[in-house]
C-alpha cells in the first residue's frame, strides 16, 4: 500500500480511485457487507457461497465481487448490494445465493423477500439502498 505524505500525494491517490471506479461504471459488483454486525450474522458464510456458484456459473457474468466495510445498518445484516442497478438485499443466507445469481442477475429480476421493508408499514419495499430512508440523508462513499 502507497503511503501517503502529503496533500499532494493524497490528491493524486484520490484521483487514481476516482478514475477507477469511473472506468468500472456499469460493471456487474456484487459488494458483501463485512463488518462487525453483518460478519455475526454469517457473511463470511454467504461470501464462500457467493465465491463457489459464481466459480459454477458460466452463464452469469460478474466483473467484482467485494468485501466491504460496514454499511451502517447493521440489524439488517448479512447485507449484499448489487451495483450498478444499488439494489439492497438484507438478511442474506447463503442458501439464498443462487437465487440472487438466477433471478437477480440472469433474468433481471428482484428477490422480493430480501429486500427492505418499512417496518410502520409493511406493504412499502425498497428495492434500491439510495431509496431506504436510513440511507436518504447520507453521502455513501
Amino acid at each position: 500500500m502507497e503511503k501517503v505524505t502529503d496533500i499532494k500525494a493524497l490528491e493524486a491517490l484520490i484521483d487514481r480511485h476516482e478514475e477507477a471506479r469511473r472506468s468500472r461504471q456499469g460493471e456487474t459488483i456484487i459488494s458483501v457487507c463485512m463488518g462487525t454486525g453483518c460478519r455475526a450474522s454469517g457473511a463470511e458464510d454467504v461470501v464462500a457461497a457467493f465465491e463457489e456458484a459464481i466459480g459454477a456459473a458460466d452463464d452469469i457474468r460478474i466483473e467484482q465481487m467485494v468485501r466491504t466495510g460496514c454499511h451502517g445498518f447493521c440489524e439488517r445484516g448479512p447485507l449484499v448490494v448489487i451495483n450498478p442497478e444499488g439494489i439492497l438485499y438484507q438478511r442474506v443466507r447463503p442458501r439464498d445465493v443462487r437465487e440472487i445469481l438466477d433471478r437477480t442477475l440472469g433474468e433481471k429480476k428482484i428477490v422480493k423477500r430480501l429486500l427492505y421493508k418499512d417496518p410502520a408499514d409493511r406493504k412499502k419495499v425498497y428495492e434500491k439502498e439510495q431509496d431506504i430512508p436510513f440511507y436518504a440523508h447520507q453521502h455513501r462513499i
